[in-house]
């Protein structure tokens, strides 16, 4: 069975701030419990909203932490989120998940027979149990999960958030790159010159953001090789410059074209914001950090994020979108 459900609820890009740490979520968010672990909550039956685990009523497994009650909170990059529910540890319930709100869909139909499993990842494989994965687009999110059946008139289950890593976010802008590349031929309307516009984002832009994928430390998307990473950043905002140069030499005005440009660059930005947060909070925890080096840092992405806020595909104006990657360049290098 195909558990992925496919709905792209609407809401604003933002920049993300992501740890990835074990440790019980407080106030609602979620935001430290992204990429894992799973995150473990209680219900009392049918139509009855989820609550917080008390002590000795939830199993805790290996690498699972109790949730706050909810709604849990957090903010998914451009790229989109994806959320995975699974009932646990005994088969029969089913749920419905919201976001503020609204329902996104819910679980699948377990089978409701055989023993109880052990981990959520088991169980979310288990065609026993009941379990569904949903897509959430960029944005703020607010998440309830309903139970739909419960025959035992309660119990426990978990859940879990994923965004794409800093290396996949950069692999997504090549890949829409390419795509570009063929809508500019295919395009009627809103492109004037498709072969101008090509040679930039073929010969230029894709090029640069495949030199800086090869700044990634080995087996780790979300850091960068110390010796590389000024390399990176400055890798990207060549990209960056040629992008813009080709809605220039292009005059490119077609609107999904443009769509799909701002797509690319976003996911580079949040690439960015991905590296200097996962670099701050390295140097959070370590002892040899120079504070101000550290406040340093924490000011840049500031501004980065700023200027993220305000970055913009046109044919007379990179220095936003340019601007912020140097300010993310600046506040990866204070901790490294």
């Amino acid at each position: 069975m195909n558990k992925l459900m496919i709905l792209m609820v609407p809401a604003a890009s933002v920049a993300l701030s992501l740890v990835t740490h074990i440790g019980t979520s407080t106030a609602g968010s979620i935001e430290s419990e992204i990429n894992g672990p799973w995150l473990t909550f209680a219900f009392r039956g049918v139509g009855q909203p989820p609550e917080t685990c008390q002590p000795n009523r939830c199993r805790r497994d290996i690498g699972t932490v109790p949730a706050d009650d909810p709604p849990w909170t957090f903010n998914a990059p451009q790229a989109g989120a994806n959320i995975k529910v699974t009932d646990a540890p005994s088969p029969g319930d089913a749920f419905e998940v919201f976001d503020f709100g609204v329902s996104i869909g819910t679980t699948s139909f377990g089978q409701g027979t055989g023993r109880s499993c052990f981990g959520p990842d088991t169980c979310f494989e288990n065609p026993n149990f009941s379990s569904g994965e949903f897509r959430l687009a960029g944005g703020p999110h607010s998440i309830t999960i309903v139970p739909t059946a419960s025959p035992f008139g309660g119990g426990a289950a978990w859940f879990r958030v994923d965004v794409p890593t800093a290396r996949e976010l950069k692999e997504m802008a090549r890949d829409g790159l390419w795509d570009v590349s063929q809508k500019l031929f295919a395009a009627s309307t809103g492109v004037k010159k498709p072969g101008k516009a090509n040679n930039l984002i073929v010969n230029e832009a894709i090029p640069r953001i495949e030199e800086s994928l090869g700044g990634f430390l080995p087996d780790d998307p979300n850091r960068l090789d110390s010796a590389l990473g000024e390399d990176v950043f400055e890798y990207e905002e060549e990209a960056v410059e040629s992008i813009m140069e080709s809605v220039e030499k292009g005059k490119v005005a077609n609107e999904e074209i443009l769509a799909d440009l701002r797509a690319v660059i976003g996911y580079l930005l949040d690439a960015d914001d991905l590296l200097a947060q996962t670099a701050i909070d390295d140097a959070t925890g370590d002892p040899l950090t120079d504070p101000e080096d550290l406040e340093d840092a924490n000011d840049e992405l500031a501004e980065a994020r700023e200027e993220a806020e305000d970055c913009e595909v046109s044919s007379d104006d990179e220095s936003e979108c340019g601007d912020a990657i140097d300010r993310y360049s600046r506040s990866w290098s204070e901790v490294n």
